[in-house]
């Protein structure tokens, strides 16, 4: 039996255009990995699962806003071809929070470079381009946001492990007093 040390909780966000959910079992299997490599638990909360069902006048994003923002330590955004105002609220609340308090102690973002039937491109694909290239750019926190692409889901996973196990290193420092560094 393994001995966990930490706990670190990850939020992860994506559009709708999952294809099923491959992605969530992709980032699932990640999240094994890394837990086995640096022996503590990780709790992954999903936007479309770990939101409890709430009177009729609260939205799911309400839910998220006022019960998931804030109890994170590592936000993993993902879009492919279909905008998701859900996913950038999530993104751009995640970086505000990090800019203000230092949690969540690490934000990612990944972009879904997967070739794609060009009759099944959303018509919402344009903003999904323009918010990728504001990444590119100065913002309003003065740099650019960095974000990784992948083409299909080995290149996802691969990346995604990487960059979440130094993303949870960087956040159990934190955890234990170190500096958080935005990514």
């Amino acid at each position: 039996m393994r001995k966990v040390t930490q706990a670190v909780t990850v939020f992860y966000s994506s559009t709708a255009d999952d294809g099923a959910g491959v992605r969530k079992l992709s980032v699932e299997r990640v999240v094994k990995k890394v837990e086995r490599s640096r022996d503590l638990a990780i709790r992954l909360i999903y936007w479309d699962e770990d939101i409890p069902g709430g009177v009729a006048e609260n939205t799911g994003q309400d839910r998220i806003d006022t019960e998931i923002l804030g109890t994170f330590d590592v936000y993993v955004g993902c879009m492919g071809t279909k905008f998701g105002p859900g996913t950038v609220k999530e993104f751009s609340d995640a970086i505000d929070a990090h800019v203000r308090t230092g949690h969540p102690a690490e934000v990612l973002f990944a972009f879904d470079e997967t070739p794609v039937n060009p009759y099944q491109i959303p018509d919402n694909f344009k903003k999904a381009k323009d918010f990728r290239k504001s990444l590119q750019t100065a913002t309003k926190y003065g740099k650019a946001i960095l974000y990784f692409t992948f083409s299909d889901l080995g290149q996802f996973e691969d990346k995604l492990q990487k960059d979440l196990e130094e993303a949870v290193r960087r956040a159990t420092s934190r955890i234990r007093g170190g500096v958080p560094r935005l990514r």
